[in-house]
C-alpha cells in the first residue's frame, strides 16, 4: 500500500507533462506511487511516458486508445491507486517546492477534511483563484506566492463550497464515499464542482489552502478555445439539470457581508436571506461555529444544499410568516436580493422586526446603477440587460447610494454605507476623461466613489423599542 497515490491525467500537451513531472517527482517518496492516465494523446506523449518505467517512485502508465475525458480518466486512476491520500493533478499544473508535503500536513491535521486544493491564478473556482501581478518564471511565481501569503488574514485554510482539481488532494475514504467523479461532466468543466458538493453532503469538508500557490495553464493550455466554450456551456447546463441551480450563481460567498459578523457577541444568531447554495452559511460555520445559522432560499434545490450548513427554509421571503423570529437575529445578511423584488419595502420592514433591538444589524448589498459601466452604455445610447452585473436581466429595482439609504430609513431603520465593492468590470480601467466629464457636468452632485462602486454595502439597525417597522 502506498503512502500517497498521485493520479496525473494527460491528453496531449507533451511539454506541459514534461515540466509537470520535473517539478512533481522530487516531491514524492519511495513509498508513493504515480499513476499516469493518458487519454488517447497523439503528440508523442505515449512514447515519452514509456521511458518513465522503472523510475522511483513506482510509475504505472494507463494508455487509453479512445479519448473519454478527464472525469473518466481520473476514475480509471482511482481504480488502480492504493494510497489513503490521493493527489489528482492535471498535466498543465506546475508545483512549487514542498507543495505536496504541505498539502498532506494540512490534511493530516484535520480529520474531517475530505479535499484540499492550493490557489492558482487560472483557477476556475473563485474559492481558489487569486489575482496577482504577471509572472513568467517559477522564480517570479515564488515571489508572487510570497506576496500573496503576506497579505493573507487569519484563515490560511478556508472552507470552500467548490474546488478546482488542477491540483486536488483527496482522502481515499471521502472520494470512495461519493464513488468518484460523475462522468456526465465529460470532457471537462464542473466535474470538480459536482464532486465538491457531493463531498460536503457526505459529511466531508472541502477547503482551499490559501497559503499555497501553484501555476496552472488553465485556458492557455487548451488549443481549441471555441470547442472549450461549447464544453463549458454544455456542462454548465448538465450541472444545472442535475442540481437544480446555476453553478456560477448559487455557490458563492460574499465576504463583504460575512465580515460584518462580530464573533465576540454572545448567543449569536445569523439569518442569510436569499442564501442560495449556502456559501455565506458555510463561511459562518468556519469562522463562528457556535453561531445559530439560518437561511431562507426561494430555490428549493439550492436550499437543500444550503441545509448542509444551517437551518434553511425553502420559501418566498415576500410571503414568509415567522412570528417566532421577531427580535431573534444578531445579524441578517441580504445580498443580491433586494433588487430582485417588485416591492422591497415590506420585506425590509419584516427583516427589521426580526432584528434584535439596538444590537441587531441588517447588512444589505445593492448594485450601484451609477457605476461607470452603465454610463458608458448610456453615452452610446444603450441600456443593455445582461446575464449578470448591475444590469442583470432579472433585476426589477435599481439603486444609487442615496436611494438605498432612503429605503432603509423608510422601513424605520437607521442606516449607513459601510463599504463598497469597487473593481474594474472591464479589462481596461474606465476612461478618466469620461469620469471627469461626468463629475464636472453642471448640476452634478455625485462623487468619484459613486461612479466606481459596483455595489453598496449598507448596514441598518432597528432602534430599541421601535414597533413602527
Amino acid at each position: 500500500m502506498a503512502d500517497l497515490s498521485v493520479i496525473l491525467t494527460t491528453a496531449d500537451g507533451l511539454n506541459y507533462t514534461k515540466n509537470c513531472l520535473m517539478l512533481l517527482l522530487p516531491q514524492l517518496g519511495p513509498r508513493d506511487e504515480l499513476i499516469i492516465v493518458d487519454d488517447a494523446s497523439t503528440d508523442g506523449t505515449p512514447e515519452f511516458l514509456g521511458t518513465l518505467q522503472g523510475l522511483e517512485p513506482a510509475v504505472k502508465i494507463i494508455a487509453r486508445r479512445q479519448r473519454q475525458g478527464q472525469p473518466a480518466a481520473i476514475n480509471r486512476g482511482l481504480q488502480e491507486c492504493t494510497g489513503q491520500e490521493i493527489l489528482i493533478l492535471h498535466n498543465d499544473t506546475y508545483l512549487l517546492p514542498d507543495t505536496v508535503a504541505r498539502l498532506r500536513e494540512i490534511m493530516a491535521a484535520r480529520p474531517q477534511l475530505g479535499a484540499v486544493s492550493p490557489m492558482a491564478v487560472a483557477s476556475r473556482s473563485g474559492y481558489t483563484r487569486i489575482e496577482t501581478r504577471p509572472y513568467q518564471t517559477l522564480g517570479e511565481l515564488s515571489e508572487v506566492a510570497r506576496e500573496w501569503v503576506e497579505g493573507l488574514g487569519t484563515w490560511r485554510v478556508r472552507w470552500s463550497m467548490v474546488l478546482d482539481d488542477y491540483c486536488l488532494l483527496v482522502r481515499r475514504a471521502a472520494i470512495a464515499a461519493v464513488r468518484g467523479y460523475d462522468i456526465r461532466f465529460t470532457p471537462r468543466y464542473f466535474a470538480a464542482d459536482d464532486l465538491s458538493l457531493r463531498l460536503w453532503q457526505a459529511g466531508w469538508i472541502c477547503a482551499a489552502a490559501a497559503e499555497l500557490v501553484v501555476h496552472n495553464e488553465g485556458q492557455r493550455g487548451i488549443n481549441d478555445k471555441e470547442r472549450a466554450k461549447e464544453w463549458y456551456q454544455e456542462n454548465k447546463r448538465r450541472f444545472t439539470e442535475k442540481w437544480g441551480f446555476s453553478p456560477t450563481y448559487s455557490l458563492n460567498v460574499n465576504d463583504l457581508l460575512v465580515t460584518r459578523l462580530d464573533a465576540r457577541e454572545p448567543e449569536i444568531s445569523v439569518l442569510d436571506v436569499g442564501c442560495a447554495g449556502g456559501g455565506n452559511l458555510m463561511r459562518l460555520a468556519q469562522v463562528c461555529p457556535k453561531a445559530g445559522r439560518y437561511g431562507v432560499e426561494l430555490n428549493a434545490a439550492a436550499a437543500k444544499v444550503a441545509a448542509t450548513f444551517g437551518d434553511v427554509t425553502a420559501g418566498d421571503i415576500t410571503k414568509l410568516d415567522r412570528p417566532d423570529w421577531e427580535g431573534k437575529f444578531s445579524l441578517i445578511l441580504c445580498g443580491d436580493l433586494i433588487e430582485h423584488l417588485a416591492d422591497p419595502l415590506p420585506v425590509v420592514k419584516t427583516l427589521g422586526r426580526w432584528l434584535k433591538p439596538d444590537t441587531g444589524r441588517l447588512v444589505v448589498s445593492l448594485p450601484n446603477v451609477l457605476n461607470y459601466t452603465v454610463w458608458q452604455g448610456m453615452l452610446q445610447g444603450e441600456w443593455t440587460y445582461r446575464d449578470n452585473g448591475v444590469l442583470d436581466r432579472t433585476h426589477l429595482r435599481f439603486f444609487t447610494r442615496q436611494s438605498g439609504l432612503a429605503l432603509m430609513e423608510e422601513a424605520g431603520l437607521s442606516a449607513e454605507v459601510v463599504d463598497d465593492n469597487e473593481f474594474y468590470i472591464t479589462k481596461e480601467p474606465p476612461s478618466e476623461a469620461m469620469i471627469e466629464h461626468i463629475l464636472k457636468t453642471p448640476g452634478a452632485a455625485i462623487t468619484r466613489q459613486e461612479l466606481m462602486a459596483l455595489q453598496w454595502i449598507i448596514e441598518a439597525r432597528r432602534p430599541g423599542g421601535s414597533d413602527e417597522t
